[in-house]
């Protein structure tokens, strides 16, 4: 027998039994070693028995079974107070007598109940499947807007370094007409320079020998 049987067996066996005369509220939590290893706990409160897979930590007894002890107890075929003379048991020993108070009536067959488990077992897997599914995709969804948002700030910064490129393309170019440009007045101004030395030299010549030979006529007609 396992786990989800065991419960479903004590599920089963309380539904028939009566916890009027327990006479207070008794929370009792098996660990069970074992075939059907695991934790489950019977609540006894205001006179219904409820039986839950899981931990209890708010239990008055906590008893150390193994699958047929477990069974022996939860079918009223072995008290529970037994487990403490075996230090099987720790907790509320007068709680314990009053939870071996409850009568049990005829347990009807567990089959469907254990069925029933497992179906809700099988349930809670695909949900928890599902939810990983989803926590998956959300995250595949955030890596992608993490990624879209990396390449547009890639792209932006590309932009921003080719238009400082061109920008620093066309300063240079100006630069580079303007010092153009300054060297070509230079030239002009260099060549005009030139020109107009030559011509003054040229006039300067011209008139020396007009001297020269204005002086040679006035001493000839001496």
């Amino acid at each position: 027998m396992n786990f989800h049987e065991l419960v479903a067996l004590a599920e089963a066996s309380y539904e028939k039994a009566d916890a009027s005369k327990v006479g207070r509220d008794v929370a009792v939590q098996f660990n069970v070693r074992g075939d059907g290893e695991g934790a489950f706990y019977v609540h006894v409160k205001d006179g219904a028995i409820i039986v839950m897979g899981y931990e209890y930590f708010e239990r008055n007894v906590l008893a150390f079974v193994d699958t047929d002890e477990a069974v022996a107890i939860v079918t009223g075929k072995k008290k529970l107070t037994s487990m403490f003379d075996a230090s099987s048991a720790e907790g509320d020993y007068e709680s314990a007598q009053a939870f071996d108070a409850i009568t049990f009536g005829a347990v009807r067959p567990v089959a469907k109940k254990a069925a029933t488990a497992k179906t809700a077992t099988a349930k809670k897997t695909t949900a928890a499947k599902s939810a990983a599914k989803k926590t998956t995709a959300k995250a595949s969804t955030a890596r992608t807007a993490v990624a879209k948002k990396a390449e547009e700030v890639k792209e932006t910064a590309a932009k921003t370094a080719t238009k400082a490129k061109s920008a620093a393309k066309t300063a240079a170019s100006k630069t580079a007409k303007t010092a153009t440009a300054a060297k070509s007045v230079a030239a002009k101004t260099a060549s005009t320079a030139k020109v107009t030395a030559a011509k003054t030299a040229t006039a300067a010549k011209s008139a020396a020998a007009k001297a020269t030979t204005v002086a040679k006529k006035a001493v000839s007609k001496k």
